[in-house]
């Protein structure tokens, strides 16, 4: 997927600010506090005002992204599958 954004993340009490990747199965997120959330791990996903809140076993993680919220939602809760991602048609 590749998608990548500056936004600020809110993880238990820890915040920071830096880059979140929306990558194939993971999210990664490069700051002063570092996160790597694979899609497997994720119970629950809800974009509300601007804010991706995704809820995993370690806790609660909250992306600020602002318009992209509900997109990066989307890509995590329905990813492409690798026919998809071929481009190949019926």
């Amino acid at each position: 997927m590749g998608n990548e954004a500056n936004c600020k993340v809110q993880f238990g009490k820890q915040r920071s600010e830096g880059t979140a990747l929306l990558e194939t199965s993971e999210i990664l997120f490069r700051g002063e506090v570092r996160l790597k959330i694979p899609f497997s791990t994720i119970k629950s996903a809800k974009a509300l005002d601007g804010e991706l809140r995704l809820q995993t076993a370690e806790g609660l993680a909250v992306f600020h992204l602002g318009a992209g919220a509900e997109k990066w939602r989307e890509k995590i809760l329905h990813p492409k599958s690798r026919i998809e991602k071929l481009g190949v048609k019926p």
